[in-house]
């Protein structure tokens, strides 16, 4: 199971999931700019939970409460209602719901007859499964009913390895190994529109290797190295504007490999410098806007242990990650993104010339040189361009500044009537 939850509605809100001893299952909504205050959603809940959304704002908490039973309940920032589950489960393994319009169903663990531990869907055993370290098994709603499970096989099992299947609600797809055999220590899968990708970390002999492969249509493409050596304690793949992330935690550090070729082969590793918490654990992304691969395309993230809903990496890479509901503060970014528009078109067209300069003995250097007099025009606009991105940056920076220190003042203030207040009542 995810330790958290990160939700985004078809309107862009955010919500976070989180377990806090003696308080339960706990929800934040991100609104005006930050994180509201947590209220419970079952405070009678057990450690261990999962989070389903049907698509839109109603979300569907499963879990077990202290003696065992399983409850599961659905609603939004404005409350919560119990619903039955409609059959009995186990009082351990995990459990998912597949919420929509076709109708409901879950995928749990059992207890299978020969002390191993299966998987069940509508009632009936989907396969054998072998629990890792990390997780038991994972499952993606592509839409609709249509979602995709992930997890390893036992060595009993014919296909004994890590893949996925396809499954609906009337039926359910044949086993798809990802890879063969044991080895597959930690992995993260992204599936998008119309692709399921793979990262995943297999230990040997030699040491760890970072791994990708990607589905797309009918075939698995062959897998590629992303790195090798280290101690690799984790990993999470994330797309942005058609660039591929692969990530993974060794030594307190993040490091990110990059591909711009559709992951046909990553840049090497680099450490991950901006902001990162220092006890990071994996949410899940429930998103029910699009995974589209040009924007944003991402089914996990890491968010700070000791604060479930304090995003980590995301929000830096891509700046749209959260709902901005300041006019002023919107204003500014569409500024900013008209400005990063305008330079990378100026940049284009400088690529262009470069191209149809190559070739030319004449020409030493592009940028220099006064028989480049097209060159030298086209460096000066985009120098211009991106001094115009730096100022949108810096009153960028000034209106977060001024909007943080209002809300401190109105902080103050709170708390000052509140103080007043007792002292009265005293």
């Amino acid at each position: 199971m995810y330790d958290a939850y990160i939700a985004k509605t078809a309107d862009g809100q955010l919500y976070a999931f989180y377990y806090a001893p003696g308080n339960g299952v706990c929800q934040r909504v991100y609104d005006k700019g930050r994180w509201e205050q947590a209220i419970s959603v079952a405070v009678e809940a057990a450690p261990g939970f999962t989070v389903s959304h049907n698509g839109g704002g109603r979300f569907y908490v499963l879990y077990r409460d202290n003696e065992g039973t399983t409850r599961m309940l659905a609603g939004d920032k404005n409350g919560y209602e119990p619903l039955d589950t409609g059959r009995e489960f186990s009082s351990s393994g995990e459990i998912y719901a597949v919420v929509s319009g076709n109708g409901n169903f879950f995928i749990s663990e059992e207890q299978s007859e020969d002390g191993g531990i299966s998987l069940v869907s509508r009632g009936d055993t989907v396969d054998s499964h072998f629990r890792t370290a990390e997780c038991g098994f994972r499952a993606q709603n592509v839409s609709g009913d249509h979602t995709i499970l992930f997890y390893h096989t036992p060595k009993s099992s014919q296909n004994y390895g890590f893949g996925y299947r396809e499954l609906n609600i009337s039926k359910t797809g044949e086993f798809k190994p990802v890879h063969i055999g044991a080895g597959v220590f930690r992995y993260s899968a992204l599936t998008t529109d119309d692709a399921v990708h793979f990262l995943y970390i297999t230990r040997g002999m030699f040491g760890d290797r970072l791994l990708y492969r990607k589905k797309h249509g009918a075939g698995l493409s062959a897998a590629v190295t992303v790195c090798e050596g280290g101690g690799k304690l984790s990993c999470w793949l994330f797309i942005v504007k058609n660039r591929i992330y692969a990530a993974y935690l060794s030594a307190g550090s993040l490091y990110v490999c990059v591909s711009d070729d559709d992951g046909q082969s990553f840049r090497r590793p680099l450490r991950y410098r901006s902001k990162f918490c220092e006890s990071p654990v994996k949410a899940a992304y429930l998103s029910a806007v699009s995974l589209d691969e040009n924007e944003l395309a991402v089914r996990e993230v890491y968010v700070d242990s000791l604060q479930p809903w304090d995003v980590q990496v995301l929000p830096e890479v891509y700046g749209e990650f959260f709902l901005d509901t300041s006019d002023k503060r919107q204003e500014a970014r569409s500024q900013k993104q008209e400005a990063r528009s305008q330079m990378q078109e100026a940049r284009t067209q400088r690529q262009e010339v470069t191209e149809q300069s190559k070739g030319d003995a004449s020409v030493e250097s592009l940028w220099y040189g006064d028989d480049m007099p097209e060159a030298d025009k086209l460096r000066n606009q985009v120098d211009m361009l991106e001094r115009r991105l730096l100022d949108k940056d810096r009153q960028f920076t000034v209106m977060k500044q001024e909007i943080e220190t209002q809300r401190a003042v109105i902080e103050r203030l709170y708390l000052d009537r509140e103080q007043n207040r007792d002292v009265t009542i005293n």
